[in-house]
């Protein structure tokens, strides 16, 4: 899931990937299709789609400072 994800994780696709991972881990959990996965996504300690897209993101930019410029260099 997390392959590429800063290349494709805004893309509209990403609803159906999300809602993918939500029902996985309710089968994982054993929950139903009405309850909540906030409470599950911390229990399993897993980030979801979008929260992991944002931190993949953050950790390309701060792996990748020499390709961005500082404010004071413009």
């Amino acid at each position: 899931m997390s392959y590429g994800l800063i290349f494709w994780g805004n893309s509209t696709k990403s609803k159906c990937v999300f809602k993918l991972q939500k029902r996985s881990i309710r089968i994982i959990m054993g929950a139903r299709n009405n309850n909540s996965c906030r409470e599950f996504f911390k229990i399993l300690k897993m980030l979801p789609l979008s929260a992991r897209f944002i931190y993949s993101l953050l950790m390309f930019v701060v792996n990748n400072r020499n390709l961005f410029l500082d404010n004071a260099e413009l």
